[in-house]
């Protein structure tokens, strides 16, 4: 029976070592691993997103009434074109919204690389500190009390807003591009981060008198204090008052320090998670629609053109076809050649930006996904926390209980923070221009490579018009202007 008994205690005590070891794991060596990482990784963000949009809002008004004029010449002056002069403002705005989308979208993923810095040093840098050492910037005056207390607040709620605009954006711009495009310009980003600073700030204003430094309890009776000799024990006496313990609490009444958790998490976590569900499920659906028209589409391209094929040779094999095509090549050869060259360029560009645009799309779909999965412990966590609470308390062992519960908080409370610190690693996953930009800061001949790539442009501009000149149109395209 003794045996047993010092078995049992033997196990828990190992328990109780591992679920101690754990701890310390958790509070002093894994959140400086994720700070380092978040710092580096968002300050990178935040430079490369803060050149793309430079590049994005750089536009060269020359070029663009160039193609506006060669668009305009090719409408009227081809012999078989069908477009008209509706077809072209719709070409030229859907050019327009592709590159405004793109910019608004760069910038709001900027300010939400700045935002997770916000929430990695007024949150866990904080927490961390407050684990090794006694010692924390918050609890160092009431001023740093309210001051940390109200940033924390205000970038966390802004980071998860920043995310629910971005998909918004892209559910809009997929949905309703003529919305989308109201929506996307420089001027509605500014409006829309301007309200959402001043909303969050107002919400938060609060904690500037509901914070406050609070004593700690020494943990000796008052009573007992009173009792002590006074001249025996005057040096303890003052060593307890000069090092009291305080720490920056929520002073408030009882309905607002219920409440204000519940809106907290709210705010940060519930609200979003459901919006970015519903939001990615609409963003899906819409995806496999598309694929499968592509697909009905290619389809039957290929069908008619197998039937064409085949009634082609008789045709072909008449003096009267082949004398056609050669008059008709002579004729317009010299005439067509830059406006052919030009419209291939300018029809390639097109298919680049809706690539580009695409790929945004899935970046975000991950960003957002991986918002989802890191924050979804944090929301069951919260929601069966007081349940979880009963049942420890009428368990067995509820000390060693509420160390697991303890330990449970501090692992979903890191992923949340993980949250803050990885989205680089989607950004450079999931974007080759992100990637690029990144390889050109580290790259010493940064700028040669640039003149390249633009000398690399000259040259394929050349071999369009060369290949124009004999008469071959749209390189990139099976069909010609005269098709």
């Amino acid at each position: 029976m003794n045996r047993n008994i010092s078995l049992e205690r033997l196990i828990n005590e190992l328990k109780s070592e591992h679920s101690t070891l754990l701890s310390n794991i958790l509070s002093a060596y894994l959140p400086p691993v994720i700070i380092l990482i978040g710092t580096v990784a968002n300050l990178f963000s935040l430079k490369i997103f803060l050149q793309l949009t430079q590049f994005k809002f750089s536009l060269n008004l020359t070029r663009s009434f160039k193609f506006l004029n060669i668009f305009y010449l090719y409408v009227n002056l081809s012999p078989t074109s069908k477009l008209n002069t509706s077809n072209s403002k719709k070409f030229n705005f859907n050019k327009k919204k592709q590159r405004s989308g793109l910019v608004a979208i760069y910038f709001y993923l900027s300010v939400l690389s700045l935002t997770d810095l916000g929430v990695i040093y007024f949150g866990l840098l904080n927490d961390w500190i407050s684990e090794l050492t006694v010692f924390t910037f918050k609890n160092s005056s009431k001023i740093f009390c309210k001051l940390f207390t109200f940033f924390a607040f205000l970038f966390s709620h802004l980071s998860s807003s920043l995310i629910v605009i971005t998909c918004l954006l892209r559910l809009i711009d997929i949905y309703s591009p003529i919305e989308a495009a109201r929506l996307t310009n420089k001027n509605a980003f500014k409006k829309t981060v301007f309200l959402l600073l001043v909303f969050y700030s107002v919400l938060n204003m609060h904690l500037f008198w509901n914070m406050n430094l609070v004593e700690l309890e020494s943990g000796i009776p008052e009573n007992f204090l009173n009792e002590l000799n006074s001249d025996l024990f005057i040096p303890v006496l003052n060593e307890i008052e000069n090092n009291k313990a305080y720490d920056c609490q929520f002073e408030a009444g009882e309905y607002l320090k219920i409440a204000w958790p519940i809106i907290d998490k709210l705010i940060y976590c519930l609200i979003p998670f459901f919006i970015i569900t519903i939001i990615n499920i609409l963003i899906i659906i819409n995806i496999s629609k598309t694929q499968k028209y592509k697909n009905g589409f290619y389809l039957h391209k290929l069908k008619t053109e197998d039937s064409e094929q085949d009634e082609l040779p008789s045709f072909k094999n008449s003096n009267i076809s082949l004398r056609y095509h050669y008059v008709l090549d002579r004729n317009n050869r010299h005439s067509h050649t830059s406006l052919g060259s030009n419209l291939n360029k300018f029809f390639y560009r097109k298919e680049s930006n809706k690539l580009l645009s695409k790929k945004i799309t899935f970046m975000l779909l991950w960003v957002s996904f991986m918002f989802l999965i890191l924050t979804l412990p944090v929301v069951i966590l919260y929601v069966l926390l007081d349940k979880i609470k009963i049942l420890i308390d009428n368990s067995s062992d509820p000390e060693r209980n509420f160390q697991w519960l303890s330990i449970a908080q501090k692992i979903t409370s890191l992923l949340m923070y993980l949250n803050h610190s990885i989205n680089f690693i989607i950004y450079f996953a999931s974007s080759a221009r992100f990637r690029q930009k990144f390889k050109n800061m580290f790259s010493k001949n940064g700028n040669n490579g640039r003149l390249k790539k633009k000398q690399a442009h000259v040259n394929e501009n050349i071999r369009f018009q060369d290949a124009n000149a004999n008469g071959i149109f749209f390189l990139r395209k099976k069909s010609s202007i005269y098709d």
